[in-house]
């Protein structure tokens, strides 16, 4: 994990370059953005640069420790969870259907107004498929 942050941190500041609301922003107002979309942002960086695939140990090891994480993970597990949440919304896409959502990740915080897009809105079953991947991951599996 550690020989991909570089390639995680240079694709997190793609991310926040491709968004002209969010990189126009002023400091203040830009970090509050980014602590709203952490999940989103985090999550995509770490999935884009490969790191999902080597941060199953150490979700799994969270896990067991009796952590229950927030749906979306929170500011503070969003460098560890988020990767995962990521990987499952890309596995429901497809192969075929991967590039519309790496395009929705750099295109995530489009206005400051909005909230940020809540991964249950994609299904009333997703958290619970997300659970289910965080408890096989604590297991093990």
């Amino acid at each position: 994990m550690l020989a991909l942050a570089p390639a995680s941190l240079y694709a997190r500041r793609v991310i926040v370059e491709a968004n002209r609301e969010l990189h126009s922003a002023r400091l203040p107002s830009r970090l509050w953005m980014e602590l709203r979309w952490s999940w989103l942002l985090e999550g995509a960086a770490r999935w884009f640069s490969g790191e999902t695939g080597y941060s199953r140990s150490v979700v799994g090891q969270y896990m067991r420790s009796g952590h229950r994480p927030h749906f979306a993970p929170s500011v503070r597990d969003a460098p560890l969870l988020a990767g995962s949440l990521i990987e499952l919304l890309a596995e429901r896409e497809g192969e075929g259907r991967s590039r519309g959502w790496q395009g929705a990740c750099t295109r995530a915080g489009r206005t400051r107004r909005s909230p940020p897009p809540s991964p249950a809105a994609a299904s009333t079953a997703f958290e619970g498929d997300w659970r289910l991947r965080l408890r096989r991951l604590a297991d093990g599996g």
